[in-house]
């Protein structure tokens, strides 16, 4: 009879370590999961944010600007990249007036022409609004997912 008993407490004792070892692994996979879809967030952002920063150049490079100026436009999205509002001050201008609540992104394209050389120059930051500010970063680096700096030639400008 005792022999029956040890061996029922031995299998019940395997069970347990099986449970416990099955829970640790459940629990690293979970993690890997939750891992794995920040992770493919952030891709998202980043292409996104590519595409947003090239389709302001492009924009900025078919306007025609006449003199020497600083264009300065923003473009707000939501956390879907759809475009809210198109502003034409600066996002932090205290002139501005707030933001709407459903604003994920801003795309700020700040553009300087040179007419006596010809060259434009573009800046363009995308930034993610919902990131915490850190004290140890500089504050004009706060959410900032993407920045692209560029410059072009307008030939028809130097002519004139």
């Amino acid at each position: 009879m005792k022999g029956g008993r040890s061996g029922a407490s031995l299998r019940l004792t395997e069970l347990i370590f099986a449970v416990l070892i099955f829970s640790l692994c459940a629990a690293v996979v979970l993690q890997l999961f939750s891992a794995s879809n920040n992770a493919s967030e952030k891709a998202y952002n980043l292409d996104r944010a590519v595409f947003a920063a090239e389709s302001a150049i492009e924009e900025a490079r078919a306007e025609d600007p006449d003199s020497d100026t600083i264009f300065w436009i923003n473009y707000i999205y939501d956390k879907d990249w759809d475009l809210i509002k198109i502003a034409e001050t600066p996002i932090y201008s205290s002139t501005y007036t707030p933001a709407p609540e459903n604003a994920r992104f801003f795309v700020s394209r700040l553009v300087t022409v040179d007419i006596d050389s010809g060259i434009t120059y573009a800046l363009i930051t995308v930034r993610d609004v919902k990131v915490e500010i850190d004290d140890s970063q500089d504050p004009a680096d706060v959410g900032v997912i993407y920045e692209i700096e560029t410059s072009w030639y307008t030939e028809s400008e130097v002519a004139a």
